[in-house]
């Protein structure tokens, strides 16, 4: 279950308003349906699409399963109507008149509830406990019904205690501060009661387009202007859009390139914005209505934040407002000197084109980074692409080539078109020498391109932890009957993307030619998602010169010699067992957890390296303080880190090796 059940539950949209009748909005998603499935590599048949519509629908209404049983589940997806509920029938749309049927009781039944339980003082004590990895389950029956809302409410109104605490009033006794808590709770229940038949209507559109696969996404036209301009290049801006999430949650929907955001190398696509602070001013965004928060961001231009990573880690980070602009250090050279003289680059993501000034993306600027880095003689280069959720496919391919001559790196195919192959067409090589990719559980997309391809080349050794597993492709279509100087958009997956010799990614991951660490990981992948397309295979001639890596195998033995003696290693997986623990549900049981999270992870001995920028950049840093005293910040993060400590050694290694 992801970590973004751990701090808020059931915090859905607010002012979320009424979309007219049912029936204009059964033709809307009607016509949303068959657009898509026009488009999309692999759309289901119509009966498949009304089940995971219904299925959808207990995910988007009742995420925390406290409306509905297992067993009610069951019986409604046998119900007839599910035939076809997009149907052109005369019974259209009688699937939602059931639909909210169903709602409205399940409703009343939790109002009733709420008022019974949350009326009076809730019954503490350190037996009972709430596994966060299992919220999302809806339990069978109707006692255990009662159960989990139970202790729902227990977590809730002790978030709740917490933040009062938080906020200055720590002196007060438990009784007053669980009694104010719990009046705080009950009251935001009931909001959400009010307010889950009209959000039902909101949530149809974006509800069809979930139900072919998890990455096809339907835009209403304000929210696709709201995302552009959050990526303004002529702006005093930190440098990242948020959007909610299914469960109510602001998360990091993009980071702009070259912004303060992406040079802080902390914030990525998906993490949980939790609280900002301007000075000693801390706001909790969970109590904050989206106006709120944007006026409270447009208004400051220093501001602390604390943002959940998708580990469930807390990790706060300190921004200054900047006018995005034209800017060449967009991707860092730093060099990691210890026994060797090694480059390190961290991509965040992949852009192209971010700005109509600066028509270039991030092999350029890669490019670039790499000429700055060869001037100082490095003997190896590591290419860090942790958390990189991906980005242009055209981008990823310019990368591979600035590591091979020309050729075939992948094969990709589009609905109804023949197997294609991606080559890199231009000839010759900016970085030949000894080449390193890191990866973990959220590279996906475009990174997991990128490290496949290098891979079964033969030019770089892949290490880290298993990838996402994202082999699909998406392309953004503006729908046709929507107002055209205000149009929706939808983003459609339509292409699939295989490795050089036709095996698929998709869903099962880049698996690392050596592993650093444990591969479960504490965050889900692809093939956690709901819908995810199915992994398969291709046969299609390619006439590729793979070099082979002969000593992997002596790498791989050492590299696992040194993990199972490394105390720090060692701390960083216990951290991740210590997550999964269940929280106990008193105030003690909650600050214990909490402060696992807010725990600094576990630091490596900075032995093997001392990290530093490249002279190239360093008369830069002598005129701006600010990033200055950043990028101290991110060297001495890079010398602490478990996973590139290790990577840096098995690239001495490998170095030495080749001798």
């Amino acid at each position: 279950m992801r970590y973004a059940l751990l701090l808020s539950w059931l915090l859905l949209l607010d002012g979320v308003t009424a979309v007219g009748q049912p029936a204009p909005v059964c033709d809307r998603a009607e016509f949303l349906a068959d657009f898509i499935s026009k488009h999309h590599i692999r759309p289901p048949s119509r009966q498949e699409l009304a089940i995971r519509m219904a299925k959808n629908g207990f995910r988007t209404l009742d995420p925390f399963g406290v409306l509905f049983t297992q067993d009610q589940i069951n019986r409604h997806l046998q119900d007839p109507a599910l035939n076809d509920p997009l149907g052109k029938s005369l019974d259209k749309c009688q699937w939602l008149g059931g639909w909210r049927a169903m709602y409205s009781v399940a409703l009343n039944d939790y109002a009733g509830w709420l008022e019974q339980n949350l009326g009076k003082p809730l019954p503490f004590n350190s037996t009972d406990s709430l596994n966060v990895w299992t919220i999302g389950e809806h339990p069978m029956a109707g006692t255990q019904l009662h159960q989990h809302r139970m202790r729902l409410a227990k977590y809730q109104v002790l978030e709740r205690m917490r933040k009062q605490k938080l906020t200055g009033r720590s002196s007060a006794r438990f009784a007053e501060l669980e009694a104010s808590a719990r009046a705080f709770v009950l009251q935001k229940e009931k909001k959400v009661v009010r307010e889950l038949d009209s959000l039902f209507l909101d949530k149809l559109l974006p509800l069809v387009a979930q139900s072919f696969d998890p990455h096809t996404t339907y835009f209403k036209h304000q929210e696709a202007e709201e995302f552009k301009a959050s990526l303004s290049t002529e702006i005093s801006a930190f440098g990242f859009s948020l959007q909610y999430n299914e469960l109510g949650e602001l998360v990091v929907m993009a980071v702009q390139p070259g912004s303060p955001a992406w040079k802080s190398n902390e914030i990525h696509e998906g993490d949980a914005l939790v609280s900002l602070a301007e000075g000693n001013d801390p706001s909790v965004v969970q109590d904050m209505s989206p106006a709120e928060l944007y006026e409270k961001l447009g208004a400051i231009t220093r501001a602390q934040l604390t943002i959940r990573k998708k580990t469930g880690a807390l990790k706060t980070v300190e921004l200054q407002k900047e006018v995005i602009e034209n800017r060449e250090n967009t991707v860092s050279a730093i060099l990691l000197e210890g026994e060797k003289k090694v480059g390190y680059l961290s991509l965040p993501s992949f852009y192209s084109s971010w700005s109509n000034d600066r028509p270039k993306g991030i092999a350029q600027d890669v490019a670039q980074a790499i000429m700055k880095l060869n001037r100082e003689k490095i003997d190896g280069l590591i290419i860090d692409l942790f958390d990189n959720g991906g980005g242009s496919i055209s981008e990823a391919v310019e990368l591979i080539g600035i590591f091979i001559d020309f050729g075939t790196v992948g094969v990709s195919r589009q609905r109804n078109e023949e197997l294609a192959l991606i080559r890199d067409m231009n000839k010759g090589i900016i970085y030949g020498g000894p080449l390193m990719i890191m990866v973990n559980s959220q590279s996906a997309s475009a990174s997991e391109l990128v490290a496949s391809s290098l891979q079964d080349l033969g030019r770089a050794i892949i290490v880290g932890q298993t990838t996402f597993g994202k082999g699909t492709g998406q392309q953004i279509f503006t729908l046709p009957d929507t107002e055209q100087a205000r149009p929706d958009m939808v983003k459609i997956t339509n292409g699939i993307v295989y490795r050089v010799f036709g095996s698929t990614y998709q869903k099962k991951g880049v698996i690392p030619d050596i592993e650093i660490g444990r591969s479960d990981g504490i965050t889900d992948r692809e093939s956690a998602l709901p819908f995810c397309l199915e992994s398969d295979s291709i046969r299609k001639k390619v006439y590729v010169n793979p070099k082979t890596i002969s000593t992997l195998s002596e790498l791989r033995s050492r590299s696992h010699k040194r993990q199972a003696q490394d105390t720090a290693l060692r701390e960083l997986l216990a951290y991740e067992q210590k997550i999964k623990t269940p929280i106990a549900l008193t105030t003690e049981g909650l600050d214990t957890f909490i402060a696992g999270l807010t725990a600094e992870l576990p630091l490596a001995d900075a032995t093997r390296f001392k990290a530093r920028t490249a002279l190239a950049d360093q008369t830069v840093l002598r005129i701006d303080a600010f990033q200055k005293n950043l990028l101290e910040s991110q060297l001495k993060d890079l010398e602490t880190s478990v996973q590139l400590q290790e990577a840096f050694q098995i690239m001495v290694d490998y170095l030495n090796l080749q001798k």
